[in-house]
């Protein structure tokens, strides 16, 4: 590097066009590659060992050193930089590299990535204990849950091997897909006879890539194939894939699982049950017409609130309704079927102090879910600031084109928690600061109807026992 101040590090994606980079680190590292492919004396050093051995001259490129020292050093790359972090990584162990061709090659085979050659090389940790993530979340996980699961890991952490990963537990994934094509809302197309036997995994690499554009990612970029189909062209008349998901659910299963969980109700969770069934049909009726649309049961833990909850869900969800179960938390939203945080689902902004709505457009993907929805749920109030649930009723007033004085766009809400619990946390403020910060000082509390379960489940389990 001119002025020898050390040995800069750049990477590319693309190995056949990484050359196009001009000067800084990208001129040292080609002249490496030109030094060690004219002379001999250079190969047993590593990228940055090079320049204590070698200088840098303008016009004549590297020569041995025949005097001073110098460090080198190389730019730092996230595992979430792909190719430009394995090529890092072959850096620091492949030594006297003569060319990107040669970095890329394990015992005489030229891999076409440079996470391939660090996969050879055992650089790379196994995918072992991924592996037995995805063998257990088979058991009990959804297969959309796994999907959504497998793009999650694709995006947030660093997979060897994604497509033995995606060939061993497609089946699992794609277990769904077959029973979502029979229903008739994905047309199929006639090209699917050339790929008879594959076209579940086809439709399952298809999702997949929807989730993994939400990143701004392709399946081609972590190693795994296109879909064969054009499902894009095939999608039905809503072409609202985030509707088509939440109609995903089997009517027949969620019959099943609702039969199960009603005849288990107290007679406290069954009011709760009738008296929100009837705000929710209420609306199905007259959507524009006037009726209480939030409902807050409210108890201590062990009352039974989320096992109502799922019971909702399984109930609306076998009639074909849309359900929308939402928490302040990632892990109380794993406990609710479909759940999402209230921050990711509504896209509430992180600061509310100057924004009154949350970031959703009206004609958007997702605003179309909204107005489609037939019940929200929303665990663990308690812990959110009522700002959140302000900004909330504000947007879902907007896009549903009804009055500010309506609660939620008039769709049924059920806001849940316990008060006693963890209380929302505001940034240096006192106790009182805190207290303000809760639902109940907000004007939309006083619109809700407040239902109270007392009886705690897990003490009648045990006293059955």
């Amino acid at each position: 590097m001119p002025g020898h101040q050390g040995v800069y590090f750049a990477g590319h994606d693309n190995p056949d066009h990484i050359c196009d980079l001009i000067e800084g680190s990208m001129t040292t590292l080609m002249a490496f590659f030109s030094y060690n492919a004219q002379q001999d004396d250079g190969r047993q050093f590593l990228y940055y060992e090079f320049p204590e051995h070698c200088e840098w001259v303008r016009k004549i490129g590297c020569k041995k050193r025949q005097r001073g020292t110098a460090v080198g050093w190389m730019y730092s790359a996230s595992p979430f930089q792909g190719e430009r972090y394995y090529l890092r990584l072959l850096l620091t162990v492949f030594r006297g590299a003569t060319s990107f061709e040669d970095l890329r090659t394990v015992d005489r085979m030229v891999y076409p990535a440079f996470k391939g050659a660090c996969i050879a090389l055992g650089l790379l940790e196994d995918d072992g204990d991924w592996v037995a993530h995805f063998r257990e979340g088979a058991q009990f996980m959804t297969c959309r849950a796994l999907r959504h699961l497998f793009a999650l890991a694709l995006q947030y952490t660093t997979i060897s091997n994604p497509l033995a990963i995606w060939e061993t537990f497609s089946p699992d994934m794609c277990d769904d897909i077959p029973r979502i094509l029979a229903t008739g809302r994905v047309p199929v197309s006639h090209e699917a006879e050339d790929i008879e036997g594959r076209i579940d995994s086809d439709y399952g690499l298809y999702i997949l890539q929807e989730y993994l554009h939400e990143f701004g990612k392709s399946p081609s970029e972590y190693g795994l194939r296109e879909p064969l189909l054009s499902w894009m062209g095939q999608q039905p008349a809503s072409n609202n894939p985030m509707i088509e998901e939440e109609l995903e659910y089997d009517p027949q299963q969620e019959e099943e699982a609702s039969n199960i969980m009603r005849a288990q109700l107290n007679p406290e969770q069954k009011n709760c049950f009738t008296e929100i069934l009837n705000i929710v049909e209420k609306y199905e009726q007259n959507p524009r017409g006037y009726h209480r649309s939030g409902f807050f049961p409210q108890g201590a833990a062990g009352t039974g609130k989320t096992f109502l909850y799922n019971c909702l869900c399984s109930y609306l969800r076998a009639r074909g309704k849309i359900v929308l179960c939402v928490a302040s938390s990632g892990i109380a939203a794993q406990l609710l079927p479909g759940g999402h945080t209230a921050h990711s689902r509504f896209k509430i902004r992180l600061s509310n102090a100057l924004n009154r709505g949350c970031n959703i457009t009206s004609n958007s993907a997702l605003a179309q879910l909204i107005r489609k929805t037939s019940l929200i749920i929303c665990d663990e109030v308690p812990m959110q600031h009522k700002s959140c649930f302000e900004a909330v009723n504000w947007t879902l007033n907007d896009i549903c084109h009804v009055s500010d004085s309506c609660l939620f766009g008039k769709i049924p809400t059920v806001l849940g928690g316990d008060f006693v619990q963890i209380l929302p946390v505001v940034r240096r403020g006192s106790q009182q600061a805190t207290v303000q910060a809760c639902l109940p000082h907000s004007a939309i509390w006083h619109s809700l109807q407040v239902s109270r379960l007392a009886r705690s489940m897990r003490i009648e389990g045990n006293n059955s026992n």
